[in-house]
């Protein structure tokens, strides 16, 4: 059974690296996964029928099973997330790491977190010591890095090794550039600010897996550089879970008065009564993320396609209502069902007439 790894899928099919052969396969799945509704994407284990070495070419006839699955970016077996964001140029926005720290929790809560911290050449170890500060203290390893001067980025491929890893930043904080210094082979494209706000391009358009150079490990080290995306585009959880979320908050919550309590005006909150305990950043972005919550909740409700089962839609696509049904002991006789009753009706007293008169 020959296995390979998914490295991009794409509307005509996949490509797909096969690591002892050491091919990049063309590939096409079999029909019959089409049919199922096998979903395919990048970091997905296939196993390949077909293979053709010569004009790297195969098809994937079974798609193994995943250990997890991102919805966005869509990548499979997912082994941990390095939240890559810049000190300056453009500016490190804390709420910005929080929200996607939720994103991904959400979304694999059962990968390893890295906040890896790029551009540390343009800041002052002051800075810097804050950031660890914030941090480290919750659990997270802090990776302090500069792709300028290379500063880090062994410390930051010992990390990598071995693992499927993606690496979610926005815009211009450098993450193709680390990729690049940790393996020059890449070449991947890199932006150029070009604004005195140090506001990032978009240069990643889509998620890739990368196979990078050998370092010797038992396994492959597989990175998935991935596009920026939307504030549209992130996961918002249940506004009372949210503070499970956030370790420091999740410390005090127990003590709370109400179990439900969203520490943020309630009485007799443990959270509030310990705000000096908790990183100022950390407390604004859960009370934003909060917002959030609450508005996405709302929306939820006002959008929703549920329909009750004593309701019917009735009219039409261009004038389409919906109006209470009825029961049967209420609901109105139809015209037609009126005249077939009395059609039946005459019928069953013609018929009675004719007994009648053979008796006589």
């Amino acid at each position: 059974m020959v296995v390979g790894t998914v490295l991009r899928s794409h509307a005509g099919g996949c490509v797909v690296h096969q690591n002892e052969l050491g091919i990049d396969f063309q590939c096409a799945a079999r029909g019959r996964l089409k049919k199922e509704n096998v979903s395919i994407f990048a970091g997905d284990r296939v196993e390949l029928d077909e293979v053709n070495t010569e004009q790297a070419t195969a098809v994937i006839s079974a798609r193994l099973d995943r250990s997890n699955l991102l919805s966005r970016p869509p990548l499979a077996n997912v082994d941990q997330v390095f939240i890559v964001q810049a000190i300056h140029q453009p500016e490190w926005n804390s709420l910005w790491c929080d929200r996607h720290l939720i994103h991904f929790r959400l979304e694999i809560p059962t990968a390893a977190f890295v906040l890896c911290f790029n551009k540390c050449d343009l800041a002052t170890l002051e800075e810097i010591s804050v950031l660890r500060s914030i941090y480290e203290p919750l659990g997270y390893v802090v990776m302090i890095v500069s792709a300028m001067t290379g500063q880090g980025v062994s410390e930051l491929g010992k990390l990598l090794s071995g693992k499927i890893t993606v690496l979610a930043g926005p815009s211009g904080v450098g993450k193709s550039s680390l990729l690049n210094v940790l393996d020059p082979n890449l070449k991947l494209r890199v932006g150029i600010m070009e604004n005195e706000f140090g506001v990032g391009r978009h240069t990643t358009t889509a998620s890739e897996l990368y196979l990078l150079k050998d370092d010797g490990g038992e396994k492959p080290t597989w990175v998935a550089d991935t596009p920026g995306f939307s504030l549209a585009e992130l996961r918002h959880p249940e506004p009372a879970d949210l503070s499970a979320l956030f370790p420091e908050l999740a410390h005090f919550a127990p003590e709370c008065r109400f179990s439900n309590c969203l520490h943020v005006v309630e009485h007799d909150c443990n959270v509030r009564a310990n705000l000096d305990k908790i990183p100022l950043q950390r407390y604004e972005s859960y009370l934003l993320l909060i917002q959030e919550a609450q508005t996405e909740q709302k929306l939820q409700q006002e959008v929703s396609t549920k329909v009750e089962a004593n309701v019917k839609l009735v009219g039409g696509k261009s004038g389409a209502k919906l109006i209470p049904r009825l029961n049967n002991r209420y609901r109105a006789r139809s015209r037609r069902s009126e005249k077939q009753q009395l059609t039946a009706t005459k019928i069953d007293d013609i018929d009675a007439d004719d007994v009648d008169q053979g008796e006589d």
